[in-house]
């Protein structure tokens, strides 16, 4: 089994003993705005190989770890396991149309959901009143962001 399908078990396990009751959303087709982003960013994971190669050659574990973390591609298959081992648990699983995370705060909105967990601070443009950070094991602190508060701190308005 992957790592990746192993950390959505165990942060799905971790949620519902927080008691947190999760809906995984996946992302869908990114939108036309995005694809310059999405092509930087395989650049970035192609040089982070070569340099995860090199550290290996030279020894460098850590290093190599490093670069390793940053090269990481999540295929379609992956997902795909990953949707189906949610579903198998008995999770809620949807695939959003395009950003998962504007689908997220759309069920924010709508009173559906609680709140949005997520490492993505791209959830605040899209008007999310409350984001959870950091939920991925019981070790790790939980940090809540309201955007009420963050728009305060910066002095802005949305």
């Amino acid at each position: 089994m992957s790592r990746h399908l192993m950390g959505f078990i165990y942060k799905s396990l971790f949620m519902l003993e927080a008691g947190i009751k999760p809906i995984w959303i996946f992302d869908g087709m990114p939108p036309e705005q995005k694809k310059h982003e999405l092509a930087k960013r395989k650049q970035a994971k192609a040089k982070a190989k070569v340099a995860e190669d090199e550290e290996k050659d030279l020894g460098n574990v850590e290093e190599q770890r490093k670069h390793a973390v940053r090269g990481i591609k999540v295929t379609s298959n992956m997902t795909d396991d990953s949707i189906r081992l949610l579903q198998l648990m008995g999770m809620p699983v949807h695939k959003a149309k395009s950003e998962a995370e504007a689908q997220c705060v759309q069920l924010l909105k709508e009173g559906k959901v609680a709140a949005v967990v997520s490492d993505d601070m791209d959830c605040l443009t899209f008007g999310c009143k409350l984001l959870l950070k950091g939920v991925k094991s019981k070790n790790d602190a939980i940090h809540e962001v309201t955007l009420e508060e963050v728009l305060r701190q910066l002095e802005l308005s949305m």
